[in-house]
């Protein structure tokens, strides 16, 4: 399967970062993605914003969607999410990718996929993407997107079906770029040019079974 594939090229990726246990503040907190058992959950977003360092054009998009699914390692997963409604300068950006749903090249939607990988630090859990490059043009110009972005996970204590995770950025440079002694960035080109530092802003409603409980 395509989504097996993507999760051991993403899982090559994440043997430089070494192995990281959750503490049980931040198991607690990252709720079902921290199962030791496989669990498939969805994922949803209102507006978000992506901009690189040292541009005035800010990519918006009105929303996105998706899906993933933890694995036995209980610190890691793959998803794969829809970005709808984008534009860059007013213009629409559309994606250049169709992902495993034919639909995303019909409606152009941006299309991103990959793993992740939870942290803790501090009591706290934060969720690191790691998307393989995403493809984007706007009136035929081509931007492309690689790196890797934090996340903090912001659930409400005692959520056992839902987690929120939220990434806050401010001129192309997102508000948490290092955990537990690693920096996580994410960068863009557009039409060949040299990648820069870039930023994603949004706020991320995770949801899974509600029968899966949370360890306190």
């Amino acid at each position: 399967m395509r989504k097996v594939k993507v999760l051991f090229v993403a899982l090559v990726a994440l043997t430089s970062l070494g192995a990281m246990a959750l503490t049980a503040t931040a198991s607690a907190e990252s709720g079902f993605l921290g199962n030791a058992n496989p669990v498939s959950f969805t994922i949803s977003s209102g507006a978000g914003t992506f901009q690189s360092v040292g541009s005035s054009i800010v990519v918006k998009c009105t929303s996105d969607s998706g899906e993933g699914q933890n694995t036995a390692e209980d610190t890691l997963g793959w998803f794969e999410v829809k970005f709808k409604g984008c534009t860059a300068g007013g213009l629409a950006a559309t994606g250049l990718s169709c992902g495993l749903t034919p639909t995303s090249c019909a409606s152009k939607e941006i299309f991103v996929q990959g793993s992740y990988h939870l942290y803790a630090e501090g009591g706290k859990a934060y969720l690191v993407l790691l998307p393989t490059e995403v493809h984007f043009e706007v009136l035929g110009i081509l931007t492309s997107v690689k790196g890797s972005v934090i996340g903090e996970i912001t659930s409400p204590t005692g959520t056992k079906e839902k987690i929120t995770v939220a990434l806050k950025q401010a001129g192309g440079k997102n508000s948490i770029e290092e955990v537990a002694g690693k920096k996580f960035t994410l960068e863009s080109e557009t039409n060949g040019g040299a990648f820069e530092q870039s930023g994603e802003e949004t706020t991320e409603t995770i949801t899974g079974p509600a029968t899966e409980e949370i360890m306190y």
